[in-house]
């Protein structure tokens, strides 16, 4: 499969909100012997009522990765004054940690808002048929090499960044949801905490992102922890193979109150990487090693820093060797686009749709020049003395 090619999908769904039985899958598809149980709460994570529209990735099955398209639109009174949906796909996991499934989100965003205009399933029936997995018309390997590739990356030794290579054009249309593109505004919201929480992940810790929606940008913070902790393939071939489940954290994206006793019944050794947008599962402190308690933010909030905190109620803060890692790190990053910048001034134009382009125009944390013997925006809250 192309970088820019969707994958064929196991199943399509679409679910609402019953305001007598509550949340409900009311059009379903999927390839045979694929239960679809659970997916409507993994779909509709709460507090979405809150925001238009969102992006919900989750695991189903421990073998297929779920996308969640959210649209809400108004609605009579009888509706609340508001009427909402999501349009949701599951993919196999063999092409990396969320089966490149956002490729598909522009689409399923589309078929949300019109289901909730329109209220015709054709389309959904349309693209199901489309991109089925069974169907014949998926794409299937047309060469020994493809083949080949095609096994190689269903292997888990041998996965590599979920599409994230040299030469990927992150700022095509159909790339626009790639979650590596939340590189700055992590960077951004976590400062000096990115550094403890990086050693927590490589210590394989079951990490629990607690806020509201958006979800989408929680999960693609999923995704980077999960991509940056990996242990790359130059030092997993010295590994032991008894240590093989420990090469990669296992990212659950998206959970709910649903899923604890799934997260009750993982294997703590190989810890986990997830989000949710309910409190109850903050309080329950046997489920995680380390709970991130997300600020809520608004246009022209005053600027708040996550609080980290382990299962004993210890506040985890960054030290001040993170706090010069990150000034550092930051300075590297605006003397790379400065050097950029330069370049392109004297030299030909660069396409604007190129990685570096996106990774290094970010408002954020490179917006201001660093000050090296002062805190900025509240650092001290999150450093230790």
């Amino acid at each position: 499969m192309s970088q820019d090619e969707a994958p064929a999908i196991a199943a399509l769904f679409q679910v609402i909100f019953d305001q007598k039985v509550g949340y409900t899958t009311a059009w379903k598809r999927s390839v045979p012997d694929l239960d679809l149980s659970g997916v409507e709460y993994k779909s509709l994570p709460s507090g979405l009522h809150g925001v238009p529209q969102d992006l919900v990735y989750f695991i189903h099955d421990s073998q297929h990765a779920g996308i969640s398209a959210f649209a809400q639109q108004e609605a009579d009174q009888a509706h609340r004054n508001a009427s909402f949906c999501a349009v949701g796909a599951l993919v196999s996991l063999s092409h990396g940690r969320l089966g490149k499934c956002w490729l598909h989100a522009p689409d399923l965003r589309q078929l949300a808002n019109g289901v909730l205009k329109h209220n015709d399933t054709r389309a959904l029936e349309r693209f199901w048929e489309q991109h089925r997995l069974d169907n014949a018309r998926a794409r299937r390997p047309s060469s020994p090499d493809e083949s080949r590739e095609s096994l190689v990356s269903s292997l888990k030794r041998k996965r590599g960044l979920s599409g994230v290579s040299d030469g990927l054009n992150l700022g095509s249309t159909i790339m626009v949801d790639h979650p590596a593109l939340y590189m700055p505004g992590l960077l951004d919201s976590l400062g000096p905490l990115l550094f403890p929480l990086y050693r927590a992940a490589l210590l394989r810790k079951r990490i629990l992102l607690l806020g509201s929606p958006p979800v989408q940008t929680n999960c693609n913070a999923v995704y980077i922890l999960a991509i940056l902790s990996s242990i790359p393939q130059s030092a997993a071939e010295v590994v032991p193979p008894d240590a093989d489940d420990l090469l990669r954290p296992q990212p659950l994206f998206s959970v709910g109150v649903a899923d604890i006793a799934t997260l009750s019944s993982n294997d703590s050794r190989t810890g986990w990487i997830a989000t949710s947008t309910d409190d109850i599962l903050g309080e329950k402190h046997q489920l995680y090693d380390l709970l991130v308690e997300l600020p809520k933010s608004g246009p022209g909030s005053k600027r708040r820093w996550p609080r980290f905190r382990t299962a004993d109620g210890k506040v985890v803060k960054a030290s001040q060797r993170d706090l010069r890692r990150y000034r550092m790190f930051r300075n590297e990053l605006k003397r790379l686009r400065i050097t950029r910048q330069s370049h392109q001034d004297g030299a030909e134009p660069v396409g604007s749709d190129s990685d570096e382009t996106l990774m290094l125009g970010s408002r954020h944390m490179l917006a201001e020049p660093a000050v090296d013997d002062e805190m900025l925006d509240g650092e001290s809250e999150v450093v230790e003395p």
